[in-house]
């Protein structure tokens, strides 16, 4: 019975992660679908940002000795956050408001943060230290992302 107990705790726990992660990316789809109407080279922009995870994919894919299920969820995470990241970042410079400019840029480079330590975790997922960080940097890096764009909405605002 403890079997299928841990079974059903995993399937439940991949399919809350992967709602959760389609919740947290379904603002990128609606900035970059309001972006195409203002704007439509955004389009253009967007479809070649979608190169950028596709190189990293593929060079992670092939760094990886042992290749497991979990890893493939990583590598597709930190491939659609460098997606996100690089698409918002050529987005920015056709934003019309400088809060809009701001907010796009520190989503980017939060994404690309995140894209770049899960890459790295992947490639060390068996250290003792990146158990460690992936624990907490995750965290911090949204955190610091979230009080900085505060703090600067707040001085652009007065």
């Amino acid at each position: 019975m403890g079997g299928n107990a841990a079974t059903l705790d995993k399937l439940s726990y991949k399919i809350v992660y992967a709602l959760f992660t389609a919740i947290c990316l379904l603002p990128i789809v609606i900035f970059w679908l309001l972006s195409i109407n203002n704007h439509p080279a955004i389009g253009q922009v967007v479809l070649c940002s979608l190169g950028v995870p596709v190189i990293f994919t593929v060079i992670s894919w092939y760094g990886i000795r042992h290749f497991t299920l979990g890893i493939a969820t990583q590598i597709v995470e930190a491939s659609v956050l460098i997606g996100c990241g690089t698409g918002v970042m050529f987005a920015a410079p056709f934003q019309r408001l400088p809060g809009e400019v701001l907010a796009a840029m520190t989503l980017s480079i939060l994404w690309l943060s995140q894209a770049t330590f899960r890459y790295g975790y992947i490639q060390n997922i068996h250290n003792p230290v990146w158990e460690t960080a992936n624990q907490m940097l995750p965290a911090f890096f949204f955190i610091a992302a979230a009080l900085w764009l505060g703090w600067r909405l707040r001085i652009l605002s007065s």
